[in-house]
């Protein structure tokens, strides 16, 4: 299955435009407390155009096969510096990256 651009930016902009459009957050427990009203009231409940179906639907039959999260967060600290090779690449871990 190939996605384009267009297909996989649409959840952004319908975030955008429906829950963060016009609305100022006093903090971040703001903005999640906003959030998760919002998913529960309006966007998890809403007929999704291409499956016909609600995301909460859909959520409640993957939610079986999911993995759970770690017990320990990952660290994110961890700062590495690296050197873009010729062919704007940078290796870690036997990999290349390519970077802007």
């Amino acid at each position: 299955m190939t996605f384009s651009k267009g297909k996989v930016e649409r959840p952004f902009w319908y975030a955008e435009k429906n829950l963060l459009n016009g609305r100022t957050f006093s903090s971040l427990a703001h903005l999640n407390e906003v959030t998760a009203n919002w998913l529960a009231t309006t966007a998890d409940l809403r007929l999704h155009q291409e499956t016909k179906r609600r995301p909460i639907d859909l959520y409640q039959e993957e939610k079986p096969h999911l993995l759970p999260l770690p017990a320990h967060p990952y660290d994110t600290a961890k700062v590495l510096y690296r050197t873009v090779n010729p062919e704007g690449c940078v290796p870690y871990l036997q990999n290349f990256y390519s970077v802007p």
